[in-house]
């Protein structure tokens, strides 16, 4: 049986590491575009196995 290594890249201050496997990552504005690296926005998480809160 072979081991497989993760490699965690080095954190960027204010970061809060990596998504996890199977999930899209966005931070946008308030109309869900894409805002520019620094800028504030909301953090969108899409993946399969995520539950829209209305449906809990």
């Amino acid at each position: 049986m072979r081991r497989a290594r993760l490699v965690i890249p080095s954190r960027a201050s204010g970061s809060c590491g990596i998504a996890a496997p199977f999930r899209e990552l966005k931070v946008a504005d308030q109309n869900g575009q894409p805002v520019k690296g620094g800028e504030p926005g909301e953090l969108m998480v899409r993946g399969h196995c995520l539950r829209h809160l209305s449906s809990i």
